[in-house]
């Protein structure tokens, strides 16, 4: 849920990522990545941070321009952890 809208991000079948304005009674977007979606946080007012098991990806998600997750860069394959939290520095980096 973010945080100051009525704005909730739902994961469906592990890969399926849908964004509803429950105010507004709309669904915002959806996507389909090509892995499964380990993580997902609200790391701004626009933005969605996303961790597959390989990757970060960074989501604006009413930036119709947008239409899927931008990834920022890799992880490495050797850290088998799981990530239970993030957070963004202004310029968006993790």
């Amino acid at each position: 849920m973010h945080w100051t809208r009525q704005v909730i991000a739902l994961k469906a079948q592990s890969r399926t990522l849908q964004i509803f304005d429950l105010e507004q009674k709309q669904k915002l977007k959806s996507t389909t990545m090509t892995e499964d979606v380990a993580f997902w946080k609200w790391i701004s007012e626009t933005s969605l941070g996303l961790v597959t098991d390989s990757s970060i990806y960074h989501w604006d998600v009413f930036d119709p321009a947008q239409a899927a997750p931008v990834k920022v860069f890799d992880r490495h394959t050797n850290l088998q952890v799981r990530v239970q939290s993030g957070s963004a520095l202004g310029g968006g980096a993790f």
